[in-house]
């Protein structure tokens, strides 16, 4: 029920520990994350909790800008190989909502950021981050906290800087954890009956025929870092046997996501059993304070 190991449990320690100590809103900030606004906290609180469209606004997702100012993603690095997956471009789309100017301050999100996150204690009680999702545990939030009836908007005011650290990991760490979470999320979303489309374009295109995507990026990769032994091939079959490892992995994790996407539900049972039984545990006033 409780961990500190992966982002999801992370997640779920800062919905504990306020809820604990009887607040009634939980901010969530990265390490990486630096407010420059004064106003930030009153810009956070002001609207979570209220009424929209007959539901508890539940959740006030926020977002980041660079340290160059820009709130948008460096494209400039995809390669041809990519022209499938291009997460960077279909992001950036995502977060145009945030500069259009004819928008209202609260907007309808298909994403959420959980290092600016503002979450109300009544959407906490009753929906938890997902410990099973690898990564993107702050845009499968939004879609439980939608699911489970609460309302989720992005402020338009938002903000804060992100500065996070020059640390590399590669290509193919960072896909077969995408992989992982776009599969999984599918899954889930089948299981609720939500068409993935109501998140588009991101993460909603990566949440559809997630396999045909998964697959072709895969071959074109294939092909682009093995292209020198490739031209050396002299049979079908040969090609096929490049091809081994992948399939076997991809087997391997669609297996996974496709077993393990109702867990969550059955997680959320019982954390809902956690939250009323840790409001007997109410800590005083003044030990909070001290906290």
């Amino acid at each position: 029920m409780i961990s500190n190991k992966g982002y999801g449990n992370v997640r779920n320690l800062c919905l504990l520990l306020p809820h604990i100590l009887d607040y009634d809103v939980a901010l969530l900030i990265d390490d990486d994350e630096i407010v420059t606004d004064h106003l930030f906290l009153q810009t956070a609180t002001e609207f979570i909790g209220s009424q929209v469209k007959n539901k508890i606004l539940g959740v006030v997702a926020g977002y980041y800008v660079n340290a160059d100012g820009s709130i948008f993603l460096d494209e400039s690095q995809t390669l041809w190989w990519n022209l499938v997956w291009e997460k960077e471009k279909l992001m950036n789309e995502a977060f145009r909502i945030i500069t259009d100017s004819k928008s209202e301050r609260l907007v309808d999100t298909p994403f959420a950021l959980g290092g600016n996150l503002v979450i109300y204690r009544k959407c906490w009680e009753q929906v938890p981050f997902d410990p099973l999702i690898t990564r993107g545990e702050d845009m499968d939030y939004l879609r439980s906290v939608k699911y489970f009836g609460f309302e989720a908007k992005l402020d338009r005011s938002l903000s804060i800087k992100h500065e996070p650290p020059n640390v590399s990991t590669s290509y193919k760490i960072k896909f077969r954890q995408d992989i992982h979470r776009f599969l999984y999320s599918k899954y889930k979303l089948e299981h609720m009956k939500v068409d993935p489309s109501e998140f588009d374009p991101y993460p909603g295109y990566f949440l559809r025929q997630t396999e045909g995507k998964v697959i072709l990026t895969e071959l074109l990769y294939n092909i682009f870092q093995n292209k020198e032994a490739l031209v050396e091939l002299e049979d079908v079959t040969q090609f096929l046997d490049h091809m081994k490892d992948i399939d076997f992995y991809f087997k391997e994790i669609h297996e996974e996501c496709r077993n393990t996407s109702e867990k969550y539900f059955e997680f959320q049972k019982n954390w809902k059993t956690l939250m009323v039984n840790l409001t007997s545990l109410k800590i005083p006033s003044d030990t909070a304070a001290k906290i």
